[in-house]
């Protein structure tokens, strides 16, 4: 069922598609497609469809029968392999395993959203690895990830590792150094002091979440689990007897409890709480809250 929500998403992206259509454009010729830009023709008329494009870049992609990932069961089963072009027909190339080099790759079930709504970055996936490349066709990340994405901080990946049916998240840099292990369930950067929260909400036989710096030195432990911390506040996710948020002050360290369905962090008195998929500012000192859409700028 289609809820406000994703009619929202949707609205918003019918609405940006003109800007990305407006020098790309596909026609389908003998019951397959080929790519133009600027009525250009720069690809041939060999794909069975078009899957997604920005301004830059486009995807075009063509079913085969490939291996199925059943391994007991070697049957062949219909797959979409996909070309990235650029505006001048050039192929994505990327380099994997330190030499080898490919320029066809699975089809992601997020390449719709990493080429229309990411503006800098977006993910290849290649041997069910996932590689992050950006929109002039330079290759960011070389290492083999189950998931790698931009995290808030410029030049820090978050990345992922599938183990046992569970994933797991840690930190990168641009170097691809490991800053945090992928260990955690979740991993948040704060952009006032460059501190990166992880958290192990829900992974069995952990308890703490923790605190970084980007040096991935551990600043301190919480037996709580953390939703935020910024210059202001600390807010804290309680799950048992049941659901509420601990709002801490950092400075004076007096508590608050909230309920409510989410919260984020505001200003020095206020945060941003969450009810029936509206949101509020609360003031922390006053206990007040006000709808946003009736705030005045």
């Amino acid at each position: 069922m289609i809820n406000s929500k994703s009619i929202l998403t949707l609205l918003i992206i019918i609405l940006n598609l003109p800007k990305y259509k407006s020098q790309f454009t596909f026609v389908k010729e003998n019951k397959k497609y080929i790519v133009k830009y600027n009525n250009k023709a720069i690809t041939q008329n060999s794909y069975d469809t078009i899957i997604a494009f920005n301004s830059k870049i486009c995807m075009a992609c063509l079913k085969k029968p490939m291996p199925s990932a059943n391994k007991f069961i070697r049957t062949l089963v219909p797959t979409f392999v996909c070309n990235y072009y650029n505006v001048n027909g050039q192929k994505l190339i990327i380099k994997y395993n330190g030499k080898d080099t490919t320029s066809v790759f699975a089809l992601s079930k997020s390449a719709k959203e990493d080429l229309q709504i990411n503006s800098n970055l977006f993910k290849v996936y290649f041997n069910k690895k996932k590689y992050l490349i950006d929109n002039e066709f330079n290759q960011k990340t070389f290492n083999e990830y189950d998931g790698i994405s931009p995290s808030e901080l410029n030049d820090y990946f978050i990345i992922e590792q599938h183990v046992t049916g569970t994933s797991l998240f840690g930190l990168v840099d641009k170097n691809e150094k490991v800053i945090i292990e992928p260990t955690y369930a979740n991993i948040k950067i704060n952009l006032y002091d460059s501190t990166v929260v992880a958290c192990v909400a829900g992974l069995i036989g952990s308890s703490a979440d923790d605190l970084y710096n980007l040096k991935g030195q551990k600043i301190k432990s919480y037996n709580r689990h953390i939703e935020f911390i910024d210059k202001y506040y600390s807010a804290f996710k309680i799950y048992q007897p049941h659901e509420y948020f601990v709002i801490s002050n950092n400075i004076t360290q007096k508590e608050i409890q909230l309920s409510t369905e989410l919260v984020k962090p505001f200003d020095s008195t206020h945060v941003l709480i969450s009810e029936n998929e509206k949101w509020f500012k609360f003031n922390l000192k006053t206990k007040e809250k006000k709808h946003l859409n009736n705030e005045k700028n």
